[in-house]
């Protein structure tokens, strides 16, 4: 777990103090109640299966509900949630909180419960777009049941106090990532901690747990023992003795539950194609700029790692190195005291970029057409031009003059490109989809978010009228902005609506619809060149619920071989399931026993060490713009906001010509509206401006801040010493303050002590809000001048 753990007190998550009003003192069903459970079990309309499922959790054991996809597993969590709401034994009132891993999910899980349970339970859900997602304290006394992501929940554990006691069950779907540094896993911590560390009362009110899940999964398993033992880790995590699985009613559950025929096609790599050839010639002269400055750099890091250069340009291992080389530039020291900057650094950093994507090209290349290859180069090379020439350096106008030749060549001949895989792929769905009219729902599965676009842009440019006709659309995460490939949740939902009414007939998708949506009409899935593991092996598979579906997999030989090793990883998971079965109960205890508390100790350490490695706020370092090195930002001028975003109070920033801001009208999250990106104006050569992104301008109540992004800068301790980099904030070993009355103050109206000190002159008397009221009409004539 991460180091907060060591904020878990008892005494705030797991009191024994609970107010009055969570409690009724054996409150009886009412006739119209009674009626209405009566009513709602008619309605699920459960199978022999399910409910055998369903014994162990309504006995009061904690418990992994483990059964196929497209058995209605959520059915057998809604009797679960009804049978314990309506369940009146004991003091305290029942309160569910459901757990869903994605946005869409939530949604989902809402709309199942909202449709199955009675009127007289309130049920609502929350996300991050939510403005009650730090808020779960109130949420709570006006609903029965909250379905949400458990980033909301773990976030209201931990910064808000919310005792997880104020829950009776927790359901987690898809709790097979209940794993090591999963969310999932970071909020059992704390029900751990006070399972081992409590009292008998703070004990007693843990809620129960109920887990679901398709595939529970075995890691790096090799043997049954090693497959048992990762299954074993999870009901751990869990707090789970009982894996609950079919066995008397198996013959029903097959007969009910859908499997569709699979098959494997051989896909055609298209590696002596003239395009492979020109993109091969561009990289081969970006990597003699490499070991040019390499060269110049004398740095033994680089060099080692430019005498590593893989010679296949195509694979994700080049890929890898590329982006290696950019985390080891960046972290070359600054050796003058002007902090200038070595353009041999930024050119490294820029190559790297260059890299990248042209790698990602090499492999899309074998899947989509030309035109969308110089398409995606196109968009991610946008960054360059939109500083245009002037801003470019002399070597940097080389490196995009490369580009600008290399499309010209693929333009001329994209017009006569034809794709043999693509082929392949048209005919596999004209013929499986041919017959089914308006019943015709297919999903492919493909690696990336650039992939999905792709596709979907092909299917609805092209010339057959049955392929075009389909309506491809893409699903992909909403962890990206919309202009990478993400979706926003409502346009996630609206898409998935799309798709169930038969509007959208094919859905392009990544791994984000692996898992869970429930899209029962689905006949045909493709996984187009891509596998997971054997999790999601069995997930995707599974989307085809359609009796008489097919599952095909396209692919390279490579995948092809994951492909099958994960299948023989599903057959040792539903062995070492076998052997669970076969282990007495309290077998399974004492393994659970002794895990919990190796994990607890481990954690506690864990987060001792990681306490011991924070340095104080007295350390004096400047975080430093990571490609130009010239714009600085002060430890004494940074604080935090809600203990999340890292925020500069240097109140002339945002006016200097540092920087420039881009204003886009964003979302609002906790209270925190998203105002467009910061730019770098730091001078990388004589004329030349870096461009680089720094962060985001943010507003949280009335004022305007910058906020800064961790992956933009690089920490400056001291000449000739590394530049440190970090990919989150909970990694940087310095300390940084929360933003207080008298900081906004000096940020809005500058450091005018007089003013600062006539409002501070009485501390006693001067809560924040009151300073806030004080503050505001000069906030109004600051925020007018910028």
């Amino acid at each position: 777990m991460s180091s907060n753990i060591e904020d878990y007190k008892l005494t705030e998550y797991f009191s024994d103090g609970e107010s009055d009003s969570e409690y009724s003192a054996g409150n009886e069903i009412s006739e119209d109640q009674a009626d209405d459970y009566q009513k709602c079990l008619a309605h699920l309309h459960l199978r022999n299966y399910q409910e055998e499922l369903a014994e162990a959790a309504l006995q009061g054991l904690n418990t992994v509900i483990c059964a196929p996809t497209g058995s209605g597993k959520t059915r057998v969590a809604t009797y679960i949630i009804l049978n314990h709401l309506n369940d009146k034994n004991g003091a305290k009132k029942k309160k569910v909180a459901f757990l869903a891993r994605t946005v869409p999910l939530t949604i989902q899980q809402y709309k199942s419960l909202y449709k199955y349970l009675p009127s007289n339970y309130k049920i609502t859900y929350i996300t991050g777009d939510s403005q009650d997602s730090m808020n779960l304290q109130s949420v709570i006394k006006h609903y029965d049941i909250i379905v949400m992501t458990p980033m909301i929940l773990q976030n209201n554990v931990v910064k808000t106090g919310l005792r997880l006691s104020k829950f009776s069950l927790l359901v987690f779907d898809e709790c097979h990532h209940t794993r090591k540094g999963e969310p999932y896993n970071q909020l059992m911590s704390s029900y751990l901690f006070a399972k081992l560390k409590g009292s008998d009362k703070a004990k007693a009110r843990l809620p129960k747990i109920v887990g679901l899940t398709a595939s529970i999964g075995i890691e790096n398993g090799k043997t049954v023992k090693e497959a048992s033992e990762s299954i074993l880790n999870v009901l751990s995590n869990l707090d789970a003795p009982c894996l609950s699985t079919v066995k008397k009613f198996k013959e029903e559950l097959e007969e009910l539950t859908p499997v569709p025929y699979e098959r494997f096609e051989l896909l055609t790599e298209r590696d002596g194609d003239e395009a492979v050839k020109t993109i091969n010639d561009v990289l081969e002269k970006l990597e003699s700029w490499i070991k040019k400055y390499a060269k110049d750099l004398k740095d033994d890091s680089i060099n080692i790692l430019v005498s590593q250069l893989p010679s296949n340009r195509k694979t994700q291992a080049y890929g890898q190195w590329a982006v290696k080389l950019k985390q080891h530039s960046r972290t070359i020291p600054i050796s003058d005291v002007n902090k200038e900057t070595k353009l041999e650094v930024r050119a490294l950093m820029i190559l790297s970029d260059y890299l990248v994507h042209y790698n990602v090209a090499l492999e899309a290349y074998d899947l989509v057409e030309l035109k969308d290859i110089i398409n995606y180069l196109d968009n991610h090379f946008e960054k360059f031009i939109y500083f245009g020439v002037k801003n470019r350096t002399q070597q940097e106008e080389i490196f995009y003059k490369y580009f600008s030749e290399l499309k010209a060549a693929l333009s001329r001949r994209a017009s006569v490109d034809e794709n043999p895989n693509l082929i392949r792929l048209s005919k596999i769905l004209l013929e499986k989809l041919k017959d089914k009219g308006d019943d015709a729902r297919c999903i492919i599965f493909v690696r990336t978010r650039a992939l999905a676009e792709s596709l979907a842009q092909w299917f609805n440019r092209h010339s057959i009228l049955a392929l075009k006709d389909l309506n491809a659309k893409i699903f992909t995460g909403i962890n990206a902005a919309e202009e990478e490939g993400g979706m926003t949740p409502k346009l996630q939902d609206d898409t998935l609506q799309s798709f169930r009414d038969g509007v959208t007939k094919v859905l392009v998708a990544t791994s984000v619809a692996e898992e869970g949506l429930d899209i029962a009409d689905c006949n045909l899935i493709i996984k187009y060149n891509h596998v997971g593991n054997e999790v999601s092996t069995i997930q995707t598979k599974g989307r085809a619920r359609k009796r008489g579906g097919f599952s095909v997999l396209l692919a390279m030989e490579n995948v092809l071989c994951r492909e099958r090793g994960n299948q023989e990883k599903t057959k040792l998971m539903l062995e070492a399931i076998q052997e669970i079965s076969k282990m007495n109960p309290s077998e399974i205890i004492k393994y659970l026993d002794n895990y919990q508390k190796k994990r607890i100790e481990d954690e506690e350490l864990e987060a001792q060490l990681a306490s011991d490695k924070r340095m104080p706020q007295e350390k004096v370092f400047t975080m430093v713009c990571s490609q130009c090195r010239k714009v600085g930002i002060d430890n004494t001028k940074l604080r935090t906001i809600l203990g999340v975003h890292r925020v500069s109070i240097d109140s002339e920033l945002l006016q200097s010509d540092k920087v420039k801001l881009a204003n886009k009208k964003g979302k609002t999250i906790d209270g925190i509206e998203f105002l467009g990106s910061v730019f770098c104006q730091g001078k990388t050569d004589e004329g030349k401006i870096c461009g680089n992104t720094l962060g985001t301008r943010i507003k949280y109540k009335k004022t305007t801040y910058f906020a800064l992004g961790i992956k933009n800068f690089g920490f400056f301790i001291g000449l000739d010493t590394r530049l440190q980099h970090y990919k989150k904030w909970d990694q940087v070993p310095y300390s940084v303050e929360e933003i207080d009355s008298e900081d906004k103050m000096k940020y809005v109206i500058g450091d005018e002590r007089s003013k600062a000190d006539m409002i501070f002159e009485d501390e006693s008397s001067s809560s924040e809000e009151e300073i806030d009221g004080l503050i505001q009409p000069l906030q109004n004539t600051y925020q007018g001048q910028k």
